[in-house]
C-alpha cells in the first residue's frame, strides 16, 4: 500500500474515534488528554499485532493472492459497518458506550479518567483488529501503518470531543461512520484490483 492508502486507511479506522469523541462531547463528557494519549497507545498496540498475525497469515499465499484475500477482508469489513451504519438497530438489547458515556465513566465526574480509557481504548481497538489482519496479508506496513492509526487516533477523538462540545448535531456523527466505512470499502475494492492486475 502506498503512502496516500495507508493515511486513509488510518483516517478510516479512527472514524469511530471522532464519533465516540463528539457523541461524549455533546453530553458533556471531556476526553482528557492523558486518556486520550493512552487510548491512542492501545490502538497502536492493537493494530500493530493485528497486522503482525496478518502477516504471519499471509506467509502461506503469493502476494497478489495476499493482495486479493486482504482486499476480501476490507470489503467485507466496509460492507458491514455501512450497513451497520445505514440500519442501525431500534432497540439494541443493552446500552452502548459509544453513545452512554455513564457506562464508562463509572464516578460521574464527566471527565474520562486515564483507568475509565482502558476500556474505551480496548473497544475501539477491536475495530483495528480485522482491518489490520486484512492489511497485514495484503502487505500492510508494520510500523508507519500502526503509528498513524494511533496519531489518527489521538486527533479524531480530540477535535471529535472538542466538536460534540460545540455542535449538538447527531446526525454528523452517523455521517462519519458512513464516510469510514465508504473508505475501507474503497481500499478493499483497489487491493483487489491490484492483486487481479
Amino acid at each position: 500500500m502506498g503512502f496516500a492508502s495507508i493515511l486513509a486507511l488510518a483516517a478510516a479506522s479512527s472514524a469511530d474515534c471522532m464519533v465516540i469523541g463528539f457523541n461524549y462531547g455533546v453530553k458533556g463528557v471531556r476526553i482528557g488528554r492523558a486518556s486520550n494519549l493512552f487510548m491512542a497507545f492501545i490502538c497502536f498496540a492493537g493494530t500493530f499485532l493485528s497486522i503482525l498475525a496478518g502477516r504471519c497469515v499471509g506467509r502461506f499465499f503469493s502476494s497478489a493472492w495476499g493482495a486479493n484475500l486482504g482486499g476480501i477482508l476490507f470489503a467485507v469489513l466496509g460492507l458491514f459497518m455501512l450497513t451497520s451504519a445505514l440500519f442501525p438497530k431500534k432497540n439494541p438489547p443493552r446500552p452502548h458506550y459509544n453513545q452512554h458515556p455513564e457506562i464508562v465513566d463509572k464516578d460521574g465526574s464527566n471527565v474520562i479518567e486515564l483507568r475509565e480509557s482502558i476500556l474505551i481504548g480496548l473497544l475501539l481497538c477491536l475495530n483495528n483488529v480485522g482491518i489490520g489482519i486484512g492489511g497485514g496479508i495484503s502487505g500492510l506496513p508494520l510500523f508507519s501503518a500502526p503509528i498513524a492509526c494511533a496519531l489518527f487516533a489521538f486527533l479524531f477523538t480530540g477535535i471529535g470531543n472538542r466538536l460534540g462540545d460545540r455542535i449538538d448535531n447527531p446526525h454528523l456523527a452517523k455521517w462519519l461512520e458512513i464516510l469510514s466505512a465508504v473508505l475501507i470499502l474503497f481500499l478493499g475494492m483497489q487491493s483487489l484490483l491490484v492483486g487481479l492486475l
